[in-house]
């Protein structure tokens, strides 16, 4: 049976354990989905690279791969980094590759942002 193939791609940080909500995220989009198969790549910093990100499908009989960055807008480094994951699908796979769109603007996300804000007060001012 062929699957899609999911990749999630961010940023990427030079700071230790920074990435790991990603992979979280990654976890969780595959138990959502269990009919995919679901991997991460970074853009910078951190491994897989994109390119290692989209190989990794070479060895799986998936069906397309749909890439997915977790950028909040379609800015520089989110065309940068589907750019690059494209040209890898387009170098290493021979299925159908889909682009997401960033996160960018979702009502769902106001509720986070407002628990963000709620929670300033339980935190340390910011020092000049």
């Amino acid at each position: 049976m062929s699957r899609k193939g999911i990749l999630l791609i961010a940023h990427g940080s030079p700071i230790l354990g920074e990435t790991d909500a990603l992979f979280a995220i990654a976890q969780e989009v595959q138990r959502r989905l269990p009919d995919s198969i679901t991997e991460v790549a970074f853009l910078d910093f951190n491994e897989p690279r994109i390119e290692e990100g989209v190989k990794r499908f070479m060895v799986q009989e998936i069906s397309e791969l749909i890439l997915v960055p977790y950028f909040l807008s379609n800015g520089f480094l989110a065309k940068k980094a589907l750019h690059r994951a494209e040209i890898a699908a387009k170098n290493h796979l021979r299925v159908p590759v889909r682009c997401a769109v960033p996160i960018g603007f979702d009502e769902r996300l106001l509720d986070v942002i407002k628990e963000r804000i709620e929670a300033v007060k339980y935190t340390k001012e910011f020092e000049k």
